[in-house]
């Protein structure tokens, strides 16, 4: 019922196996769990990276920790504001091979949104790049009311009853409808594709691919739960620090 970085998979896994034969140093900027971080790992099956996982809330890094200590993987966690990182003193620039995320740019209006591409150019080596995907929303992007949010609740627990899973269908369902709200008033608009490449073209990227798929998700596209596995276009998106 959430747009996770599955939904991507194809794309994440040509594009960073692309890196993936040697050692590499690897920024997850932004995570929801440890899904982009997985599904990193298994682009590298033949190869070794060094991860370092960035967000703002420490849940999703916790989840990374205990990713990686279930597999043997050593992962590093920072918790700051990805709008700031890389402009402090102690970053001297240059540290990463490779960015990858997802769905993150909606989290950033405008000007945010100049300054992490620059924090991106600043932070990869030359010839390193970004892989990243992002919904092109064609309405407003903080539409979710609180009846949009109520009908997610009742789909997860439709949803949770036809799995049998073993949660309280009334808590489940208070917990979705919790999840279905607290993105209002955080999601901006990124626009058109080309206004995509143009902002990672203006902060000095080139773009080496672009794409625009369609996905169809379990919630028409018309509601507005933000984060949930609607029926959206994407772009998929792959910039190089020349």
């Amino acid at each position: 019922m959430v747009a996770g970085p599955e939904r991507h998979e194809s794309f994440f896994l040509r594009a960073i196996a692309a890196l993936a034969d040697t050692d590499r140093r690897v920024l997850i900027a932004g995570c929801a769990d440890y899904g982009m971080l997985e599904l990193v790992h298994r682009a590298f099956v033949h190869g070794r990276f060094h991860p370092t996982v960035v967000d703002r809330c420490p849940l999703p890094l916790m989840m990374c920790a205990w990713y990686g200590a279930k597999t043997g993987l050593r992962v590093q966690t920072e918790l700051a504001d990805l709008a700031a990182l890389g402009a402090s003193d102690h970053r001297t620039g240059g540290e990463f091979d490779l960015v990858v995320t997802h769905s993150l740019l909606r989290y950033f209006d405008a000007a945010s949104r100049r300054q992490l591409f620059e924090n991106w150019f600043r932070l990869l080596r030359p010839g390193g790049r970004v892989v990243t995907v992002t919904r092109l929303e064609t309405g407003p992007a903080n539409a979710a009311v609180a009846e949009n949010a109520e009908a997610f609740g009742r789909l997860a627990r439709q949803r949770g009853a036809e799995a049998n899973v073993d949660i309280d269908p009334g808590r489940l369902e208070r917990w979705a409808v919790r999840f279905a709200s607290a993105g209002v008033g955080e999601f901006h608009e990124v626009g058109t594709i080309a206004d995509v490449v143009a902002g990672f073209e203006s902060a000095g990227f080139d773009v080496a691919t672009h794409d625009v798929i369609s996905i169809d998700g379990m919630l028409s596209g018309d509601v507005a739960v933000p984060a949930a596995a609607r029926s959206a276009l994407y772009a998929e998106i792959e910039a190089v620090r020349p």
